[in-house]
């Protein structure tokens, strides 16, 4: 994840989210303020219905990408920056779901995204260079995967 500006609601990571209502757990980094915050969120809008479960500090990394994780052990959740874990809580309110990449007002850049664990399929997906694609072969590798 790369923060293309050193401002507040840069964004972060959402896991179990429901697709039906969009409740969710989201880990948030606010760059200015050297704070990370973990959420349980009751829908798609991050401004509402959000909790605060968990709060620490960190240092954000000048310049350049950084590794921030998310994960999940039963009822345990952590959040982690370049491998140092910064909150973790145990939450029982969202127990599956899917994942999101987040971002609010700002640009965020995410690359090199990993999902693992137990009866996650596996997809043999690579990117694809977009020169010399047209939008139909776009559409046919959209709808492949």
């Amino acid at each position: 994840m790369l923060h293309a500006a050193a401002a507040n609601y840069a964004g972060g990571l959402r896991g179990r989210v429901d697709l039906d209502t969009g409740s969710n757990y989201a880990v948030w980094l606010f760059p200015s303020d050297r704070v990370v915050n973990l959420y349980g969120n009751a829908g798609w809008d991050i401004n509402v219905g959000r909790v605060t479960l968990a709060q620490g500090a960190y240092e954000p990394g000048a310049g350049g990408f950084h590794t921030v994780k998310l994960t999940f052990d039963g009822i345990a959740v952590r959040a982690f920056y370049d491998g140092e874990l910064l909150v973790e809580v145990e939450d029982e309110a969202y127990k599956q779901g899917t994942v999101a990449l987040d971002g609010q007002d700002t640009i965020v850049h995410y690359d090199n995204v990993r999902i693992r664990g137990a009866g996650i399929p596996r997809l043999d997906v690579r990117p694809v260079s977009a020169v010399g694609k047209s939008a139909p072969v776009w559409g046919q590798l959209k709808m492949a995967y």
